[in-house]
């Protein structure tokens, strides 16, 4: 005989089900909003990392600017890097934080911490070095100095020596005589005692004997004043180091022979010149040094 369900069993079953899918509800709900606060909490923690990240890449930008004031070696390459951490920097502002950008951000400043810690080093081993080679350009400095005052001293010694030596091998003049002469045909040469008459002055003097000199070429330079003040036959100059010139009738050229010689050169007037009455000065000059004079009368 063929059961058949009654009002209240289906109604006992239908409850069940009921109940069955309000629990299934209430767990997917608890479940979705458990998710949710996980997904929540971790996106907060990821936030915080990344602020963390952010923060220390800052701080570390810092320090390059820092060493870039105290690093003239590594100049361009910590300009580099700043250039491309401020573009990290930019860039991540305003991306979602997540387990990538991260890991991402926590690599960029591992390297950036190795880089930091090598141009350091760099920098340090380079101002040690520079420290060394500073102390060593004083010492060489201060040796430089040192040998420079000997060799000023012994430069002055040698000059005072050569000054000395100079002095030493100078000619000096004992005597200085003059006249008047006058040439006739045949090259005969005549003492006279009028102007008008002469042809010019032979002026003689006696050189000493100085075996300290060198033997050779020797030069004495004679200048003749007349009355009027007027050099006689001046043909040569010599600026004195004041650059005011003197004008000298003749050059005295002879052989030294390291003993006591006598020397006598012509003077004569120029085309333009002649003699006149009165008294003559004849002057000898070591170069622009005065070293003898002598007076002539003429009538």
């Amino acid at each position: 005989m063929e059961k058949t369900e009654t009002p209240s069993s289906s109604s006992k079953v239908q409850k069940i089900i009921i109940g069955a899918l309000i629990l299934l509800s209430i767990g997917a709900l608890y479940f979705a909003f458990s998710n949710y606060s996980q997904l929540k909490e971790n996106q907060q923690f990821f936030e915080t990392e990344k602020s963390v990240r952010i923060a220390e890449l800052k701080s570390l930008q810092k320090e390059y600017d820092d060493l870039q004031l105290n690093d003239s070696i590594h100049q361009d390459e910590i300009l580099e890097i700043n250039e491309r951490l401020k573009i990290v920097l930019d860039s991540v502002e305003d991306l979602k934080a997540n387990t990538a950008l991260v890991n991402d951000l926590q690599r960029v400043k591992r390297n950036l911490l190795a880089k930091l810690k090598r141009l350091k080093l760099e920098n340090k081993e380079l101002k040690e070095k520079n420290a060394l080679l500073a102390i060593e350009k004083d010492s060489i400095s201060s040796e430089l100095s040192s040998a420079l005052v000997v060799y000023d001293s012994v430069n002055e010694i040698k000059k005072n020596l050569e000054l000395v030596v100079a002095k030493a091998q100078k000619l000096f003049i004992s005597k200085v005589d003059s006249k008047a002469v006058k040439i006739k045909g045949s090259n005969k040469v005549s003492t006279v005692t009028k102007a008008k008459k002469a042809s010019g002055l032979e002026v003689c003097f006696d050189v000493q004997a100085n075996t300290v000199a060198e033997a050779g070429e020797k030069s004495f330079y004679i200048q003749v004043v007349s009355p009027s003040k007027q050099v006689i036959g001046g043909r040569y100059y010599m600026n004195e180091e004041n650059n005011r010139s003197i004008n000298f009738s003749k050059v005295a050229k002879f052989r030294y022979k390291k003993k006591a010689m006598t020397v006598c050169d012509f003077v004569e007037p120029l085309e333009n010149e002649s003699f006149e009455s009165g008294k003559y000065t004849i002057n000898i000059f070591d170069g622009i040094n005065l070293v003898s004079s002598t007076a002539l009368n003429l009538k």
